[in-house]
Order: C-alpha cells, then structure tokens, then sequence
C-alpha cells in the first residue's frame, strides 16, 4: 500500500521544506522505535525528492540497525561511503551494524575509532558490547575522563555540569529514589538514561518532575534544555529550550554556556521562521552572544556564531572581526565564513586569498561545493567550475558530484558541456530512480520539458 503524504501547511513548520518535514516525522518514528516500516516509507520519501538530503539518509541507516535489517542496512552503509567518503559517521555505522550481528571483533575497533566524533552513540555501544563480552577492564578505562566524556561531546560545558562520566547504575538509581523520590541527581540520570534509550515521553516527565521539586537547580534547566532541542528535532520546541537554557542562565550568571546555547536556538529560529520574524531573532541572538562573551572574552563558539549574527544582519566587517578571534583548532567552518564575509564586501584579494587558505586544509566535498557556490556568486564562475571539477575527478563515481558540475556549466552558458556532465552522471547508476528523477530536473531547466517528463516517467517506474 502506498505512503500518502498531504501537504503539510507551512504555518506549523516554518522554514522547512518538504522533504525535510517528511524526514522529521520518520526521525521521530525512528527515535520512538515504533512503526519501522512507516518511518523507512517516510525517510524514503524524503530522500527521493532530495537525493542528497544527508540526514534522510543516516536516519535510514539507524533505522535499519534498530530494527535488524542487515542487507538494506549494508546496502545503504555502502551508498553512503561512496557518496560521502570523507564521512567518519561512516565508521560509526558500520561498526554499528557489526554490533547488531554481534561481530564484536570487527564492531570494537570501528567504534573506538569513531568514540571522539560521535561519542554519545558509540560509547553507549562501546559500553553495551564490553558488557555482552565480559570486558571489566576494557568498560572500566571507557569510564575514565579520558576519552571524551559521555554528555555532550564537542560542546561547551556549564561549570556546573561535571564533565568525567559516570556509569549509570540502574539498581543504585532505583535504590536512590526508593529511599528518597524527590532525589533530583537520581531522577536526573535516570532521565539522561532513558531519553538515550529512545523513551522520550517518559524522559520528558522526568525533568520536568525533577524541575518541579528543585525549580532553582541550574543543571535540571540546562540537561532539560538540551534534551528537548537534541531529541525531539521540531522547530517549535526550539522556543520551549530557549526558555530553559535562559532560566539555567538567570540562575548561574557568572557562566557563558547556558547563554550561549540560548543564543544558538534564536540563532536557529531566525532561520525557521517567516521573514518578518527573521531581524528580530537575529538581534536577540546577537545581543545574547554579547552578554556571554562579556563574561567569557575567549570563548570561540560566541565569537563564531556572533559573527554569523553580524553577518547575516549586514555588518560584514564586525563579524570578520569576531571570526579572526576564532581559535585555530575550531571544529566550525570559520574559513568558509571569513570567505563569505570577504565576498560580500568586494575585497577580491582577501578573497582569493582566502579560498586558498580554505582548500589547503582539504575540506570535503560539502566544504568545496559550498566554496564553489560561493565563488561563483561572488562573479567568479571559472574558479567555481575549477573547483566542482575537481570534486568530479576526486569522486568520478559519485553522481551528484557530476550533477553540481552539470548545473554550474548550465548557468555558465556551456550547454553541450553541461549536458556530458549530466551523461556521465546519469551513467554512475543508471537504473537508480533518483538519478533519473535528477535527470528529468535538468532537462527541465534546459527547456526540454517533454523530454524531462520521458525521465520523471523512468524513475518512478522504477520506483514503484
């Protein structure tokens, strides 16, 4: 029986396209574990009308170790090394999927090397497979402060918020709240706990239970701030944690973290929201970053989210500024940031300058795309079509690669190029649907529509 999607009116998720509304609703159903078959549908979906929509395609792959289904969780783990080659979560998958067939050997070293990036999801297997092997020593040494602590790797950490990490202890949890039920330590880690065991609704009660008994604690605002914003994945929580994160904030002013993360939602929310809404979000989050950056002066994600404030508000030259404050070993894109400022303002030098500095450090494809599009914009199409070329040779078999380069010939006026282009992406993989649906996109745009309407008719014959 096939999936039928409405329209889902704008109104309730705004600044979301289609495709990525559709991929949210099987997020959900992904993270609930309940009706895997209707969230592959939805995922699917979103996927055939974005082909390169990589959270669609990662969802699907968590989907499907979730839920057992080793060859399509192979299949798809193969499509996303070649799409994405450069990808570390790639590791992470497969280790994950060794994991579930209980190939422990081949699962142990794919996760320990993927534990820096991705940290809550591996060591959580890490954890479970030294556990299911009788590894005391090995569980033991993951527990220590080093690697990575458990919450919330990669980002700032109120000082309030221990970061070495803690075993979770069912028993002692429950002994805890037998003793005492109004313990918030214990009911917060059982929350942490259970929202990482895909229980959202009964993580959600239990912050707000432990909100509820202790309403001055800091750490119950800020871990409830984050949950809500890193689990559920709709825009219209983003206003429920920007309350949170600015209660942990009130009751904590000395530090810059819960300000910070508050700042990011509005940040966020300038995004999603209508037009008349995006100013003024953008003006909170500004002044929101500068407050935390007052008590923080070096604090490299104010100044790096600061200067995109500034940027996306006009003010070019004081976002460069907050860039250049931008410590060297940030994990954030503030070379690609510095190149979009430099475009704007004209200054072809810096610019070109930049651009090289950018590409030295080898970024991936995303990185490269995105320079290129930038380049071009900025009246530069020569260095932009270098650029997708390059990507084109470094990944001959990758489709979308050949297709970005086809659409920048089209707007370069080198129709017969653009259509080699389009050929040799097509001939990556034939008789892929999207591939085909691609295709029919850029005929359409070259003003052939009843040749495009030939390949529309291709894929979703093969799709059905």
């Amino acid at each position: 029986m096939a999936l039928r999607i409405r329209e889902t009116p704008s109104n309730k998720w705004p600044g979301y396209s289609q495709p990525e509304r559709i991929m949210y609703l099987g997020r959900a159903l992904v993270l609930s574990r309940k009706r895997p078959k209707t969230a592959e549908k939805l995922l699917q979906l979103a996927l055939e009308m974005n082909p390169d929509f990589v959270l669609a395609r990662q969802a699907l792959i968590e989907l499907c170790c979730q839920a057992k289904w080793f060859e399509k969780a192979d299949t798809w783990i193969t499509e996303y090394r070649e799409l994405y080659p450069d990808d570390p979560n790639a590791d992470l998958y497969q280790g994950w999927l060794f994991f579930v067939q209980k190939q422990y050997d081949q699962a142990e070293p794919l996760l320990k090397a993927s534990l820096e990036r991705s940290a809550t999801v591996a060591f959580r297997l890490l954890d479970d497979l030294y556990a299911k092997t009788g590894s005391r020593e090995k569980s033991a040494r993951l527990w220590q402060p080093n690697p990575a602590p458990y919450r919330f790797p990669h980002f700032p950490t109120p000082e309030y918020i221990s970061e070495t990490p803690t075993r979770y202890d069912a028993r002692a949890v429950r002994k805890r709240l037998k003793a005492n039920p109004n313990d918030v330590e214990a009911i917060l880690k059982q929350a942490e706990y259970t929202s990482t065991e895909g229980s959202e609704s009964d993580a959600d009660k239990l912050y707000q239970r432990a909100i509820e008994i202790e309403p001055d604690n800091p750490t119950a605002h800020y871990l409830y701030a984050k949950f809500i914003r890193y689990w559920y994945g709709h825009p219209q929580r983003e206003s429920k944690a920007f309350e949170r994160f600015m209660a942990a904030a009130k009751l904590c002013p000395t530090d810059p973290v819960a300000l910070y993360d508050a700042g990011d939602v509005r940040l966020h929310m300038a995004h999603l929201g209508p037009s008349e809404y995006e100013a003024s979000h953008l003006t909170e989050a500004q002044h929101i970053f500068e407050q935390a950056l007052k008590l923080k002066p070096d604090f490299s994600e104010a100044h790096f989210h600061l200067g995109m404030c500034l940027s996306f508000l006009g003010f070019h030259d004081q976002a460069l500024s907050h860039f250049d404050q931008v410590k060297d070993d940030f994990q954030y894109p503030v070379g690609y940031w510095r190149l979009r400022c430099l475009c704007v303002l004209g200054r072809t030098e810096e610019t070109m300058e930049a651009l090289v500095a950018e590409l030295s450090t080898e970024p991936g494809y995303e990185g490269r795309r995105l320079c290129a599009a930038l380049v071009e914009k900025s009246g530069y199409p020569a260095t932009a079509l270098s650029l997708l070329e390059d990507e084109c040779i470094i990944q001959p078999t990758n489709p979308y690669r050949h297709w970005y380069y086809a659409a920048c010939l089209q707007r370069s006026g080198r129709e017969r190029d653009a259509n080699a282009a389009m050929k040799r992406a097509f001939g990556c993989k034939p008789t892929d649907p999207n591939i085909q649906q691609v295709m029919g996109h850029f005929l359409k745009e070259m003003g052939h529509p009843e040749r495009a309407e030939e390949w529309y008719k291709k894929a979703k014959d093969h799709a059905d």
